[in-house]
């Protein structure tokens, strides 16, 4: 006798903790799975949200694991409440709505193409201004397609094995208006390798690139979940047709911190292209050295690591170019003369140093001590207090 399966969802993963975002700062997160018995169907609940209860990012997502063409559809929605600096007291709302089907097809076990279309609505409203000549609603029709290579395994808590590969391009058509259009081409390559027991050499190198007529920015410097994060400029970056105390909503949402680059606060440089490359050496202490088990979190996940990080953010040319926005400083004194001064800096941003992690009440915490060189200048030791795991 045959019974019909009837699916039914159970929570399979609940996970709550706190996390540091770049642009909105110290916030509570929420993780939520769902999967049928068979796990080919899931749902994934992710909420990121702010004491003031009004600031959120908000993800909800469907998979469809059941053939071999992967399926799923995902919606996004943000709402990012942030001082304007006006005479009158308030605050601007910047708010982000998207819809992203998405198909996966597996080359092999380890190779798959994934790609689909994507809309997006994105506005900004001042809360507390009866003028609504600087609010701003746009929507975009566009895509993204990803190449994923990933042979990886776990082999402990931020321990991993093996090689990752992500090679992508995404484009934005902005309806009604195909000055706003913009696009990204992005490579993410990551190695971990095995030394001697548990000892791992880690290697990531990295690169993107924003085109079209209204290109977005990278923002180097710094690192993820960084408790008592800086900025070298500002937390938002005033769009070139905006007042100055409002952003280009679009930016506000599509620029992207690149991290690690120690030694440095976030954003240190701007610019339409980055390059990086991070290198760690990860000294689990504890385990390389026993051969029992180890029944406390705190001694089994203790690591200790040695780095090197080198990048830029840069537009124009290739980084080491002379035209590049690094090597350029123009200049304009009166209404008769401007110029352009080239200053053949060195392109490369250099942090170095050493830190320690591991598991504590619960999160898993670490602490770098940076050294930084630009233009063959030292700074530092500058000190990191950050959550969550490494590349």
């Amino acid at each position: 006798m045959s019974y019909r399966y009837d699916t039914r969802f159970m929570a399979d993963n609940l996970m709550t903790g706190i996390a540091v975002d770049p642009l909105l700062g110290f916030g509570v997160s929420l993780q939520a799975n769902l999967s049928d018995a068979f796990e080919n169907q899931r749902i994934q609940a992710n909420v990121f949200g702010l004491l003031d209860l009004r600031t959120s990012n908000i993800s909800l997502s469907y998979t469809n694991l059941t053939r071999r063409f992967d399926w799923s559809i995902t919606y996004r929605k943000q709402a990012y409440f942030l001082d304007a600096q006006t005479a009158i007291p308030a605050q601007t709302r910047y708010g982000h709505h998207q819809l992203a089907p998405t198909i996966a097809y597996p080359l092999t076990h380890n190779l798959s193409l994934r790609g689909g279309p994507l809309f997006d609505n994105i506005s900004r409203t001042q809360t507390a201004d009866p003028n609504t000549s600087n609010d701003i609603s746009v929507n975009y029709l566009g895509y993204n397609a990803e190449l994923v290579f990933d042979n990886s395994r776990s082999t402990g808590v931020n321990m991993l094995l093996g090689t990752r590969l992500k090679v992508g391009v995404l484009q934005q058509y902005r309806l009604n208006d195909a000055s706003g259009n913009f696009g990204k081409l992005y490579i993410d390559l990551r190695h971990y390798q095995k030394l001697h027991r548990q000892l791992v050499w880690a290697n990531r190198a990295s690169f993107g690139s924003f085109f079209g007529p209204n290109p977005q920015v990278f923002r180097i410097g710094g690192m993820d979940n960084w408790i008592g994060q800086k900025y070298t400029d500002q937390q938002l970056l005033p769009g070139p047709a905006s007042p100055a105390y409002t952003a280009d909503p679009t930016t506000v949402f599509y620029q992207q911190f690149v991290t690690n680059l120690r030694g440095f606060d976030l954003s240190k440089r701007t610019g339409r292209s980055y390059v990086l490359f991070n290198s760690e050496l990860r000294f689990p202490i504890v385990q390389y050295f026993s051969n029992r088990p180890i029944y406390s979190g705190f001694f089994r996940n203790l690591e200790f690591v040695g780095f090197v990080d080198a990048g830029t953010a840069y537009s124009g040319g290739n980084p080491f170019s002379e035209s590049n926005s690094n090597n350029t400083v123009p200049f304009k004194n009166n209404t008769f003369f401007s110029g352009t001064v080239i200053n053949f800096r060195n392109p490369l941003l250099v942090g170095y140093g050493v830190g320690v992690r591991t598991t504590m009440l619960g999160f898993y915490t670490k602490f770098d001590l940076a050294w930084g060189e630009e233009n063959y200048v030292r700074t530092g030791p500058k000190p990191y207090l950050t959550l969550g795991h490494d590349f």
